[in-house]
């Protein structure tokens, strides 16, 4: 069997996708509610605090953008409930290869579908403020973009650098995702793991260093080294991901067997 043919890969695809829409419909219309509601909350409850009253709103809505784009990797799997999903799965012909991409790309589905309740969040929260504070009444999504956090990140090494890290970030909760044999919970398992290491990486730093003393000289020296970093963050964690995909594929096979 050819590792990759486009038009298996078209098949697979539409039944990955027939698989896996309930829990694509279930988690986006639970993202819908949860983002409404805290919109709403939080724009009531701030309505006194602040001249403009969103100020909140931008470092939210960043950290529910990394949320969404790096641990929704976890749920590459999610939809695969029962063994027997996993049977079907295995016994489709189909290269792992597509296998692998066509789970992937139904994790990227999800995650894109869920990033879209951000403006219904957002119009939840516009027509709050409507009937509470209509003087200050505003979009979230053009005060974030217009303050001076944003409009401060136009160089292309900000962004790079931003997007870099953030793929890293989504390829080790990726790899998380197939290490972690649970369905549910592999996003807290790869959390716990993450920052243990971190600690560890960081500690071990400090201690050789005697303490953090970090110019803006050390910073222009360390971002081309840091890129190159992330860069193979990135190779190392889908290559590893994919390993252990095809390595189930093949226990699967064998218990099948």
């Amino acid at each position: 069997m050819k590792c990759f043919n486009i038009q298996r890969f078209k098949q697979l695809l539409k039944w990955t996708y027939r698989h896996d829409k309930h829990e694509w419909m279930h988690q986006v219309l639970s993202a819908v509610l949860g983002t409404s509601l805290c919109f709403a909350f939080i724009r009531l409850g701030v309505a006194e605090s602040s001249e403009t009253h969103l100020e909140i709103f931008p470092p939210l809505l960043a950290m529910f953008l990394i949320i969404d784009g790096v641990i929704t990797a976890s749920g590459m799997h999610y939809a695969m409930k029962t063994t027997d999903d996993w049977r079907s799965l295995t016994m489709l012909p189909a290269s792992n290869l597509e296998k692998f991409l066509a789970r992937y790309l139904s994790s990227i589905t999800m995650a894109v579908g869920i990033l879209l309740t951000i403006p219904v969040g957002d119009a939840v929260q516009y027509l709050t403020s409507l009937i509470y504070d209509a003087p200050n009444a505003q979009s979230v999504i053009a005060y974030a973009y217009n303050t001076t956090a944003f409009s401060s990140m136009t160089k292309f090494e900000h962004w790079s650098s931003i997007i870099l890290s953030l793929l890293a970030m989504h390829s080790i909760y990726l790899l998380g995702a197939n290490f972690f044999r649970t369905r549910k919970y592999s996003w807290v398992f790869t959390s716990i793991a993450f920052w243990i290491v971190g600690a560890i990486i960081t500690g071990l730093i400090y201690w050789n260093t005697d303490g953090f003393k970090v110019t803006s000289a050390d910073i222009k020296m360390t971002s081309w080294p840091g890129t190159l970093m992330n860069i193979a963050i990135i190779i190392i964690c889908y290559w590893l991901s994919f390993r252990l995909f095809c390595r189930r594929q093949l226990i699967a096979k064998f218990i099948n067997h």
